[in-house]
């Protein structure tokens, strides 16, 4: 569990501008613990994504 810190930078903003800075002092924020957390479950979801066969891009310019 996230242990209680200033949560004032973890608000989520509106609209696209300045998101990709604000995802990475998110992530920056969470501890190792959190993060590889995170990651377990985002290859999990991965795993689903290729198992229904989702298309998923191929690098990450593709997401831009």
């Amino acid at each position: 569990m996230m242990k209680k810190r200033n949560r004032e930078h973890l608000m989520w903003e509106k609209g696209w501008a300045g998101h990709e800075r604000a995802q990475l002092l998110r992530m920056a924020a969470l501890s190792f613990g959190e993060k590889l957390r995170w990651l377990e479950e985002t290859q999990d979801l991965i795993q689903v994504f290729k198992q229904k066969g989702l298309l998923l891009p191929q690098n990450k310019d593709s997401y831009r």
